[in-house]
């Protein structure tokens, strides 16, 4: 959803209509983008040190009239050293007055950002009425309080029965010993 609200935000810079029933928008200097994309990574450089570099890159750029748009920061070290980093991140794009889009997985930024009321949570759920559950593609209001990552792995055939299969499949061809 963050490509969709960078290209929502420089159509409407360009004047081009958007694709919204209502949009209440304003001018932005900069639309700022942090991906990590394949290729990104250089050789010889850690996933976690490219992403530093490019996150002081990034507020070098930043100003209170930017948006900036951050999908998974820190995700190339350890969930500890990725939490700390992110709420320093958070808390230093607060401080710069920028509108800010921070997707993560470190749901213990809740905890570590509680009380900073310039923040806003948004949520993105799975539909579990219908059988498989889906995506909804909708942002909620809130803080997400669960996790769907185990539903989503067997939905997609990683799970412990589904690899069982393919392993005594492959043993029975011979391509990997029976048992280890």
């Amino acid at each position: 959803y963050l490509d969709s609200i960078g290209i929502t935000q420089a159509l409407f810079q360009a004047g081009l209509p958007i694709l919204a029933s209502e949009a209440a928008l304003e001018p932005r200097d900069k639309i700022l983008s942090h991906f990590i994309r394949p290729g990104d990574v250089q050789a010889g450089e850690s996933t976690f040190a490219h992403e530093c570099s490019r996150a002081v890159r990034f507020v070098e750029q930043l100003t209170h009239r930017s948006l900036a748009l951050c999908d998974e920061l820190f995700r190339g070290t350890s969930p500890q050293d990725g939490l700390v980093v992110s709420e320093l991140a958070l808390r230093c794009f607060m401080r710069s007055g920028a509108a800010v889009f921070f997707v993560t997985h470190y749901h213990g930024l809740v905890e570590r950002l509680n009380g900073e009321d310039r923040l806003r949570y948004l949520a993105c759920k799975l539909d579990h009425s219908v059988e498989p559950a889906r995506y909804t593609y909708r942002m909620q209001p809130g803080v997400s309080t669960e996790s769907d990552g185990l539903l989503v792995a067997a939905q997609h055939g990683f799970s412990a029965e589904s690899l069982d299969r393919i392993l005594a499949f492959k043993a029975s061809r011979g391509e990997i010993p029976e048992a280890i």
